[in-house]
């Protein structure tokens, strides 16, 4: 009789296994192969699951301490463990806006660029040193304590947005901190009782000159379109980095706009995404295709020689191949997808218009510190965004249609070109009326020839 052997020898698990629930490895995109925490995040209106991301990591160990840190936090939210103001020790500003609302309520529930900007808020400006209002108690808060903290932060040459953006902030956590359910004691939101500091909206009072001085310092490179093709066609800065060949039509004298590139996440905890997302910043998949003005077009002409130039000098520098970090994303929250590849043909019809050195994608926060310097060289004082203001400003000034103007800006509507411009167009006002009194004067005269 033969006997069958059957091995009672444990099967071996895969680290991946051994780490236990809401792990997940990447199978394909720019980031296969790295790690990502995937944890249940409460409910939605009609009951479906669900998950924040987390990742992706390079290392298996910190997504699961990501995914831990997470359950934590989550753990705490549900319980009564953190101290309530009618105990011996009120609970302090401090204690609830940094290590309650903010480490877990807005993490939970906001994206991370948005808790990013909170936590600059907190730090900088609610809990400051020496004038900030962490050590007080939340029960104990007021309105002459808040307008003496705002008045403080003031006079130690805070700006004045900033700091109403850091009462906004602290409106909301005290909001918060008064349902029911915190059982905090606290009953009136005194920040709601404190006024907002005057502030004056900046206004982009561009000048044509500019462009000339601009162009100038840029010098020879194919960079050096930037600002006459950002001022006449109105870009963004994501939009700059994400223009790309095939979006130009140069026989119909048209661009459509098809992709601009974003960055988001934290370096610090390599969750840093940088991405092509589908059509412009303010109107997600929808493609705008506007008339390309004809300086912009010899602009544009002109930098594509000087980068075909460049591709021959540059050698091995150009990448030719490489696949990049920013990738393609098929929606406006895809966090991964195909990743662009440096063509070797710098003027394909997939190369983007802008590359750096080494032919990759120039992106928004580059090309912002690449302006900087060449403003800085010219003697303006200017963001990069600030072509896109001159681009209104300079339309409006010349009597184009509102209409037209705010198709050209790719704005939503009429009413947000109109508020944008306000101070364009009370200009404008001021010279149809010049206008009407010319008429009267020039019909005033000819009466007086016939008489």
């Amino acid at each position: 009789m033969v006997r069958s052997h059957v091995s009672t020898r444990r099967t071996r698990r895969t680290a991946l296994e051994l780490a236990g629930k809401y792990i997940g490895q990447l199978k394909k995109g720019p980031h296969a192969g790295k790690y990502i925490a995937k944890v249940p995040n409460g409910r939605g209106e009609t009951g479906k699951q669900l998950y924040k991301l987390f990742g992706p990591y390079a290392e298996l160990e910190r997504a699961v301490a990501a995914r831990d840190e997470h359950l934590a936090r989550q753990k705490a939210t549900h319980t009564e463990t953190l101290p309530i103001g009618r105990q011996a020790k009120a609970m302090t500003v401090r204690e609830w806006v940094l290590d309650h609302w903010l480490k877990i309520i807005v993490s939970n529930n906001r994206a991370t660029k948005t808790q990013d900007n909170y936590t600059g808020s907190v730090l900088h400006y609610i809990l400051a040193p020496k004038v900030g209002i962490g050590e007080l108690a939340l029960v104990d808060l007021d309105k002459g304590r808040l307008e003496k903290w705002r008045n403080d932060l003031r006079a130690a040459g805070k700006p004045a947005p900033a700091i109403n953006q850091a009462l906004k902030h602290l409106r909301t956590a005290l909001s918060v901190a008064m349902e029911p359910e915190r059982k905090l004691g606290l009953t009136f939101n005194a920040a709601r009782s404190v006024d907002k500091l005057p502030t004056v909206k900046k206004q982009y009072d561009g000048s044509p000159s500019d462009l000339a001085l601009l162009t100038a310092a840029a010098g020879d490179s194919w960079l050096a379109a930037i600002p006459v093709v950002a001022t006449g066609l109105g870009l963004r800065r994501g939009e700059i980095s994400g223009l790309r060949w095939a979006d130009i039509d140069f026989e119909r004298r048209t661009v459509t706009f098809r992709w601009h590139v974003v960055r988001s996440g934290r370096s610090t905890e390599g969750t840093v995404i940088n991405a092509f997302r589908p059509g412009d910043k303010t109107s997600a998949d929808v493609f705008h295709t506007i008339n390309l003005p004809n300086a912009v077009a010899e602009a544009l002409l002109e930098s594509r020689a000087r980068l075909l130039a460049y591709k021959v000098s540059a050698g091995r520098k150009w990448k030719a191949g490489h696949k990049s970090e920013v990738f393609y994303a098929e929606t406006d929250s895809a966090t991964t997808g195909v990743a662009y590849v440096i063509p070797s043909n710098p003027i394909a019809p997939e190369a983007v218009v802008f590359p750096n050195e080494s032919g990759d994608v120039y992106g928004p926060n580059a090309l912002g510190l690449w302006f900087s310097r060449i403003t800085e060289k010219a003697g303006v004082v200017k963001p990069l965004h600030g072509l896109r203001h001159d681009c209104g400003s300079f339309l409006l000034s010349r009597g184009v249609p509102l209409p037209v103007v705010s198709k050209h800006m790719r704005h939503a509507n009429t009413e947000m070109t109109a508020r944008v411009y306000s101070h364009q167009i009370r200009d404008d006002q001021r010279r149809a009326a010049d206008a009407f009194d010319a008429l009267l004067e020039d019909l005033t005269q000819g009466e007086a020839k016939t008489g």
